[in-house]
């Protein structure tokens, strides 16, 4: 299982390199709100402060990083996957806006890429201040 916090620590992102198809989003904002108010509250379990969000898909599978996108106002995230499959796929997560809401799951990117088994995958921001996605594969070049 792979397991990514996003810079901002209010999500954590779970997913499996094979068999299960299922990513799981971890919405971490109820235990920031309670640790900064607990002198007024009694104690409470943690699995009452987190919400998990959970998304099934072929494209899923293995699951490598996260990045959370720079933008004013609203929060959205990209989910990178395809360890260990000849796919590469950058998923865009956007938390509900209300807890009775839905989170937004999309598909942003699908391409075939040079090698069968991708090691590695990663997200960084050049010089610039561009968003990159990096993926290597066995026997390939490093591609960006």
């Amino acid at each position: 299982m792979t397991v990514d916090i996003s810079q901002d620590g209010l999500f954590c992102f779970a997913g499996v390199l094979r068999g299960s198809m299922e990513l799981c989003a971890i919405d971490l904002r109820g235990v920031e709100l309670y640790h900064e108010g607990s002198r007024k509250r009694g104690k409470r379990d943690l699995l009452d402060l987190v919400r998990v969000h959970r998304w099934s898909d072929a494209k899923l599978k293995g699951f490598g990083c996260c990045t959370r996108l720079r933008r004013e106002g609203r929060r959205e995230y990209l989910l990178f996957t395809g360890k260990g499959i000849k796919n590469i796929h950058i998923w865009s997560f956007i938390p509900p806006a209300s807890p009775k809401c839905p989170p937004t799951w999309s598909c942003l990117y699908d391409t075939q890429t040079n090698g069968n088994t991708i090691t590695m995958l990663a997200f960084r921001y050049d010089s610039h201040g561009y968003l990159q996605a990096l993926s290597k594969s066995d026997d390939q070049k490093l591609r960006i």
